[in-house]
């Protein structure tokens, strides 16, 4: 606090500054800033008031109510909050089937099960089970040709894969891919993992419903936001790890790590050096689609759409983090 004259005149202005450093608080404002390259700023909170306007007793009752602002400013902005970045360090390299349009990844007992869609060249939608080390396709199950396939998930001794736009998921025997009926849903089918408790699906809006593990019945949902309150859109294949949701982002190469207990970003990695890392002559790449885990020896493995090479990865948290990059639901289809 400061004592001020103002115009000339001899009676104090009394003057309150609080700076907030921006690294606590990362808002859209400050992202902008910084596109424009120009500096963040800090948050500044200033009350002014006159020595003579007041008793002194109203002068403390302001100074104790700026000061609870400020302390309840940080609840305020969490949804401003820096999000913790991470690099996607390669570790392994495997080959991949490029004829695979990957829209659901996931490893079991030394296997990794993949869930592709349809390609114009005639390929059909189809659920895999493939050798990590070699990248051969051990058995195949085909979808009808009209049929979008899309993420995949074990639950059980059995497969569950859902399709884009049909309303209608599968299921099949885990051992022999033999089909063992289907089920109706309301809406798009994007991504799809389970959390031990309950399925977790994805349809390219800010909503990840949840369907009873049982039934295949919506039992409720969570909305994600990011940055200033942003709505999280495009989530595309999902994979549950270590209690928190990891969902590629369509159209982009970043992958957000999602808590569904507050439904807000835990962490983010952009897999574009890992995709840039692919032969040259992987021409017909798309985005990076697919996220594997081996929660035996702590293993993530990702890949894309028609890519030649899976990866596994580590991450490292960034001691500067970017914020993550902006969605927006026209990008999604």
């Amino acid at each position: 606090m400061e004592r001020v004259a103002r115009g000339g005149r001899h009676r104090p202005v009394y003057s309150i500054h609080i700076g907030l450093d921006q690294a606590m608080f990362r808002s859209t404002w400050i992202t902008r800033r910084a596109a424009q390259g120009k500096p963040p700023g800090a948050f500044v909170v200033r009350v002014h008031y006159r020595e003579s306007d007041m008793l002194p007793s109203m002068r403390n009752w302001i100074v104790i109510a700026t000061l609870l602002f400020i302390a309840a400013l940080p609840t305020y902005v969490s949804g401003q909050a820096a999000v913790p970045e991470y690099e996607a360090k390669i570790i392994h390299t495997y080959p991949h089937k490029k004829d695979a349009s990957t829209e659901g990844l996931f490893y079991l007992k030394g296997f990794l099960y993949e869930g592709t869609a349809p390609k114009s060249d005639g390929h059909l939608s189809s659920i895999r089970e493939v050798d990590l080390e070699t990248g051969h396709v051990l058995r195949k199950q085909l979808l009808d040709s009209k049929e979008y396939g899309e993420g995949i998930v074990n639950w059980g001794n059995q497969v569950f894969q859902i399709t884009e736009s049909d309303e209608k998921g599968f299921i099949y025997g885990l051992d022999k891919f033999d089909p063992q009926g289907s089920f109706p849903y309301k809406g798009h089918g994007w991504g799809l993992t389970q959390d031990g408790t309950r399925f977790i699906v994805s349809d390219g809006t800010k909503r990840l419903r949840f369907w009873d593990l049982a039934t295949r019945k919506d039992i409720g949902f969570k909305d994600i936001l990011y940055l200033n309150d942003r709505p999280l859109v495009c989530m595309n294949a999902l994979s549950w790890i270590n209690r928190e949701v990891y969902a590629n982002i369509y159209k982009n190469n970043w992958v957000a790590r999602i808590s569904l207990d507050t439904g807000r970003l835990t962490g983010w990695f952009d897999l574009q050096p890992v995709q840039d890392s692919l032969p040259p002559e992987n021409k017909d790449k798309g985005v990076a689609n697919g996220i594997a885990y081996d929660d035996v020896h702590h293993r993530m493995f990702v890949t894309g759409k028609n890519w030649s090479r899976l990866f596994e990865i580590q991450l490292k948290e960034k001691d500067h983090p970017k914020p993550p990059p902006p969605t927006e639901l026209s990008d999604c289809h």
